[in-house]
């Protein structure tokens, strides 16, 4: 229980946190505020993507892709944190819960239209 007493202060620094995702070499992905953290699993921080906004979800990718989800658009960004896309949606409805990312096809949940888009 030891190493759970001392908590990382990047982590507790943000009042809310929005979106949480854990990629296959077990880094954490947070989004809080206006940035996406990223920390190894140490807990130590790597690095920090800032955004306009939080993320409502987040996926990191088998393909060195991160997918972060906002209201009505997602940011495709690489793992240095460069954007490279932004997906729009254009009805106002559109609210962003959920990406998932197969070897074919990107998925996106849209709560707001109640669909699921494929890409």
């Amino acid at each position: 229980m030891e190493e759970y007493i001392h908590v990382n202060p990047d982590i507790t620094k943000f009042k809310e946190y929005t979106s949480l995702a854990i990629d296959s070499k077990d880094n954490i992905y947070v989004s809080a505020q206006s940035s996406i953290l990223i920390f190894n699993k140490a807990l130590k921080k790597a690095r920090r993507i800032k955004t306009e906004e939080p993320a409502y979800c987040i996926e990191v990718g088998n393909d060195s892709l991160i997918y972060a989800g906002f209201k009505n658009y997602v940011m495709f960004f690489n793992r240095a944190g460069e954007l490279l896309n932004t997906l729009k949606f254009d009805n106002k409805k559109t609210i962003i819960t959920a990406i998932c990312n197969t070897e074919n096809y990107i998925f996106v949940a849209d709560a707001g239209t109640r669909n699921i888009k494929r890409f």
